[in-house]
């Protein structure tokens, strides 16, 4: 068993290096897309800023985006649970996996939560549950 997590791992690992073309077309710091469609609601995107919440679907995946003022994506993140990145790190997660996968300790933000930054710019928000920390939702940002 433990030979068969060990690589499991392995090949994660191995998998995050390789350059990965990432099945979605929102960009941080692009306009937000003409169908995303306004929420009438803010989100706590750091802890001292809040954008305005726009919802946006693509490959059947639905996201909660952000903009700026301007218009521009400043936070984006997956509604769906079985989302993963490319490193293949979903909802759920133990923080154990992560730290392994990501090679990268988790940073605390004030007044936000923990997270830890993974590959291809996405990151994970930390929860801790049950005594353990496990991924609470998988983000891109310009703040962090």
């Amino acid at each position: 068993m433990n030979k068969l997590l060990i690589f499991f791992l392995l090949f994660l690992l191995i998998s995050c290096s390789v350059s990965e073309d990432e099945a979605i077309s929102l960009k941080i710091e692009d306009k937000i897309p003409n169908t995303a469609i306004d929420k009438n609601m803010y989100y706590v995107t750091t802890s001292s800023q809040t954008d305005r919440v726009y919802s946006y679907e693509e490959n059947n995946i639905t996201f909660d985006v952000m903009i700026d003022r301007k218009g521009f994506i400043t936070f984006f993140k997956p509604l769906d649970n079985s989302f993963q990145t490319p490193c293949g790190i979903k909802v759920g997660d133990n923080l154990e996996k992560v730290k392994i996968i990501s090679k990268k300790e988790p940073k605390k933000m004030p007044g936000w939560g923990s997270f830890i930054s993974l590959s291809h710019g996405w990151f994970a928000l930390l929860e801790k549950k049950n005594s353990e920390y496990r991924v609470k939702f998988l983000f891109k940002s310009k703040y962090h």
